[in-house]
């Protein structure tokens, strides 16, 4: 019997200490064209979005299809993959300049706009009823970047100001609790990457230059740590999924790792990848 059941789970994946078994379920339409830029003489990308619901569920595409010119409105058109059963859905959406796409635990797609409000959307009605809008911020143009972290209460949302103005975040998305954090840096210096560090008391880590600063809704702030051995600017800090590790991306192509306990000690990251070739260097990042 227990044989048995050692060959059919061999298959079986575990993620985020969660086992799931990969079932094919639908081919993926190529959306790269749709991106391209009617206007480039270089047949340039525009900006675009791509992001998996939890456990390989389904897929979104947000595209911009208008909104090119200074006077046209902002536009987009999200398309949804993956869904078992189903074509693939598009919706339209036109409610504001899209910095950052993801997916809720709830699988409703959640876009967060520049003017500082986040969106969530119900991909499974055509009609925009079962959608919601939530204002995070009251000032116009604010929202520069953003990403979702996983709470007790749900999916949290934590969004970087422009201007360096600090943090805004809920930790739930459907029942929302508004909190800020302040930013323990220099005004002159400019944030270049940031993530969620720790889910249970909102801990962000963030980076200027070579040196990486953390902060808490709850706890006092870190002085800011020189990364030893880097001299190049850190372009991305990403946790994984468990919120252990914190992934690193420099400015020249090169990728570091490091445990989150670890941060603002000596030797706290190890390089992972080395960058040798400009035509090869990654400029991007994920768990």
């Amino acid at each position: 019997m227990n044989e048995q059941m050692a060959n059919a789970t061999t298959s079986w994946r575990i993620f985020d200490e969660i086992t799931y078994k990969k079932t094919e379920t639908s081919p993926i339409t190529d959306y790269s064209i749709r991106f391209r830029d009617p206007s480039s003489p270089t047949d340039a990308t525009r900006k675009h979005f791509v992001a998996m619901a939890p456990c390989g569920g389904p897929i979104a595409f947000v595209y911009k299809t208008s909104g090119i010119g200074p006077n046209d409105t902002t536009k987009y058109t999200i398309a949804i993959q993956n869904l078992p059963k189903h074509n693939d859905k598009f919706k339209e959406f036109g409610r504001g300049v899209v910095v950052f796409v993801d997916w809720t635990i709830n699988e409703d797609l959640l876009l967060v706009t520049e003017d500082g409000k986040y969106h969530i959307i119900d991909i499974f009605h055509y009609n925009t009823s079962n959608d919601k809008t939530i204002t995070l911020s009251e000032s116009v143009s604010t929202i520069s970047s953003a990403c979702t972290f996983k709470t007790n209460q749900g999916t949290g949302v934590v969004a970087l100001r422009k201007n360096q103005e600090g943090f805004v975040l809920v930790k739930n998305v459907y029942s929302p609790i508004i909190q800020t954090i302040a930013l323990n840096v220099d005004t002159r210096a400019v944030v270049s990457a940031w993530c969620v560090l720790d889910h249970a008391d909102i801990t962000l880590a963030y980076a200027y230059d070579n040196y990486i600063v953390t902060c808490s809704a709850s706890a006092s702030r870190r002085e800011p740590q020189a990364i030893p051995g880097i001299t190049d600017t850190i372009v991305k800090l990403v946790s994984s999924s468990d919120y252990k590790y914190v992934g690193m991306l420099k400015d020249n192509g090169d990728v570091l790792v490091g445990l989150k306990d670890n941060i603002g000690q000596a030797q706290a990251f190890t390089v992972k990848y080395v960058n040798s070739n400009d035509k090869n260097k990654i400029t991007d990042i994920a768990w």
